[in-house]
């Protein structure tokens, strides 16, 4: 990569961090990091990963379902996590229209 395109990707990086809405996303992002929602996020992933082992053992899964479902209904239906998921979505389709500006520029570039 020359110099020159290496500094015209910093430049675009800079830009994208400068954008409010990825601001705002990592805003949600630290609020939800080293919070409760973290930690819970964490227990339902280990619950996950606990379910597929016990189904592939054939073992009682009804109780360990249960608290599965319930933590991850609390957790997904918290105002944090709902407007991070959002925030989330957002971001990527900024990221894919940004994608598809450059790749366009490009195409005009090679023809």
């Amino acid at each position: 990569m020359t110099d020159a395109v290496a500094e015209a990707a910093h430049r675009l990086n800079e830009l994208i961090l400068e954008d409010p809405l990825i601001k705002e996303y990592q805003q949600y992002e630290s609020w939800i990091k080293g919070s409760d929602l973290e930690e819970l996020e964490a227990s339902i992933k280990n619950m996950q990963q606990e379910l597929l082992e016990k189904k592939a053992l054939n073992e009682d899964i009804t109780e360990l379902e249960a608290r599965y479902n319930q933590a991850q209904e609390e957790f997904s239906s918290h105002p944090l996590v709902v407007n991070y998921l959002y925030l989330k979505e957002e971001v990527n389709n900024r990221l894919l229209e940004i994608e598809s500006m450059i790749n366009t520029e490009l195409r005009k570039n090679l023809d």
